[in-house]
């Protein structure tokens, strides 16, 4: 018969340390120190054991390690999230090595904590990313190359170190690496847009949707109604008529800062990489969302590069990385708590798992002549009416391929001096396209 810590504790009260070692903590930043150097104490624990005592060491040691610090809120936490004990001790080390600014090398720790065999099947988790810890999105790895070969870091996400430090995290989390994500509303250009009257009314109901007052509203309708709350846009038709710019100016009009994604930092060389930025962009978004007084919209500019059809999976790694990144978009759209806007040129290559998906589905067409007329005098304030449905008429042009016309023109009044005219407006228009047959012939011409 033996007194337990906790009985010693009771019965020696102040000098319980003369009779063994307390492994009480004052608080979570004590707790990893201890569990770090427990393990790495050889006396203590010694992977190269056999696997069936290191489990027997592993397991009672930090069960007496964390039964001696209920005190300290954070762990009962994290044995909630993470139930098994060697997965919490890693967990541990990857906190630690954040607390004090250093990345947790695989390699070592994995030796420090698991047996060879085991260490074996935790490392292809890993780097299949079907690890607990990265299930649960509380780390993430990174790769290094150096003149030793390539090497493999784990780190703590912005989500791990909530968990681990509570209220506390915030002083490990960079939050101006979100604020740069951000494009402020206040730093958007106000630009009057001239679509048709149907293309004009549906953009009004977006607007006025993702206007705050009404964008609450509709919100809790919807939660009433147990449908998702999330609003997710579908903005599709041919270039340069005016998709990106509608999002641009229905930010600016509902006071809203938009969070941009670089699609092509969502593909890079290391198979795995996609889906762990991809993710890191909705987990920012998150972030976001619960910082700023009114949530911020999510731009997809250009989607139809990871939105299109999946891939038969037998051919090859890309598609199943591909199939892998709309898998998550899917799933995250599925929750979305917020706005999501994505435009496209390519509308047919869409996925119909993500069609189904967007609540609005607005169609850009190339611009009426009425419009076009529009463009071109609000462009050019010079022009005449007359000459303005002349070229309007007679170029079936978008918006973009004008602008490329007016601003053509503007570096000729610098360069040679020379006001825009009908006739070298003309001779501009012939250049914009490569192909020639979409125009009609101007009589005067």
């Amino acid at each position: 018969m033996f007194l337990t810590d906790k009985g010693k504790d009771f019965y020696y009260g102040e000098d319980v340390h003369a009779f063994g070692k307390s492994y009480e903590c004052q608080d979570i930043y004590a707790f990893l120190d201890l569990i770090y150097d427990f393990f790495h104490d050889r006396e203590n624990y010694d992977s190269k054991a056999p696997d069936g005592r290191c489990r027997n060491i592993m397991h009672r040691a930090v069960t007496k390690i964390e039964g001696a610090n209920k005190h300290i809120p954070d762990i009962a936490r994290i044995q909630r999230l993470i139930p098994d004990e060697s997965e919490r001790v890693l967990f541990y080390f990857i906190g630690k090595d954040m607390v004090d600014d250093n990345t947790t090398s695989m390699s070592y720790e994995l030796s420090t904590i698991y047996t060879r065999q085991h260490r074996r099947k935790v490392v292809a988790e890993f780097k299949d990313n079907v690890h607990l810890l990265q299930k649960l999105e509380l780390v993430e790895i990174e790769k290094t190359s150096s003149l030793f070969g390539e090497g493999i870091n784990i780190t703590m996400t912005d989500t791990g170190k909530e968990k681990l430090l509570g209220e506390e995290a915030e002083s490990y989390i960079d939050n101006k690496a979100s604020d740069k994500l951000l494009l402020s509303c206040d730093n958007i250009a106000e630009k009057k847009l001239y679509f048709s009257n149907e293309l004009s009314n549906q953009l009004s109901l977006l607007s006025n949707s993702l206007n705050e007052d009404y964008y609450q509203g509709l919100c809790e309708r919807l939660k009433e109604n147990n449908l998702p709350n999330g609003i997710a846009v579908l903005l599709y038709g041919e270039p340069g008529t005016g998709k990106t710019e509608s999002v641009m100016q229905i930010a600016k009009a509902t006071g809203r800062s938009i969070m941009h994604v670089d699609i092509s930092a969502t593909k890079t060389c290391w198979f795995g990489e996609s889906e762990k930025l991809i993710k890191k962009v909705f987990t920012d978004y998150r972030k976001l969302c619960k910082k700023c007084k009114v949530k911020p919209i999510l731009l997809f500019n250009e989607a139809d590069a990871i939105f299109s059809k999946r891939k038969d999976v037998n051919s090859g790694n890309v598609a199943q990385t591909e199939n892998a990144i709309q898998n998550i978009i899917l799933e995250e759209m599925e929750n979305l708590d917020g706005i999501l806007i994505a435009t496209t040129n390519l509308a047919d290559n869409l996925d119909g798992a993500f069609e189904r998906r967007f609540l609005f589905k607005i169609r850009f067409d190339k611009p009426t002549t009425e419009a076009k007329t529009n463009i071109w005098m609000s462009k050019l304030p010079s022009l005449s009416l007359e000459d303005a449905q002349t070229l309007a008429s007679s170029y079936e042009f978008s918006g973009g391929q004008i602008d490329n016309v007016v601003r053509k023109a503007l570096m000729q009044e610098v360069i040679k001096g020379d006001k825009p005219t009908i006739n070298s407006l003309v001779e501009l228009c012939s250049e914009e396209k490569i192909t020639k047959n979409n125009f009609k012939r101007i009589g005067f011409c």
